[in-house]
């Protein structure tokens, strides 16, 4: 993003550098045709500039979109964690062992169930791998 952006800039430099006899930027371009007339149109340094301008948008948005999404991931484990924790905790409490097929069977049906009944998005309950913490759920 900073070539794109630094890119922008030169372009940019090069456009104000561009004036005519009146000391105004250029920013259309005059030719003359094989016959005699004259057409009009944005200068090569404005069309570059545009071009440029558009892929820096497009890097910029893609870096906010990866940085919301890695928060977003983030978010997600974490809020997971504390669910997985506190259901632990619950069984643990209860007298049983959070590993046994048993107990894993039913946590694993009731966060299911939950899941299926709260959202249509259900990553903050989505069952993940195992984390070879001796807990499979």
């Amino acid at each position: 993003m900073d070539r794109a952006n630094g890119l922008v800039a030169m372009i940019e430099d090069q456009i104000n550098g561009a004036v005519d006899e009146d000391g105004h930027v250029q920013l259309v371009e005059k030719v003359e045709n094989r016959d005699g007339t004259v057409r009009s149109g944005p200068s090569p340094l404005v069309t570059l500039h545009q071009k440029e301008r558009q892929q820096l948008v497009t890097a910029a948005r893609a870096a906010i979109d990866a940085g919301f999404q890695a928060a977003w991931d983030s978010a997600v484990r974490e809020r997971q964690d504390k669910i997985f924790d506190l259901v632990e905790s619950v069984v643990r409490g209860l007298g049983h062992d959070p590993g046994s097929p048993e107990v894993v069977a039913v946590v694993t049906r009731a966060l299911a169930e939950f899941a299926v009944t709260t959202s249509a998005r259900s990553e903050l309950l989505a069952v993940p791998a195992d984390d070879e913490d001796g807990v499979s759920w």
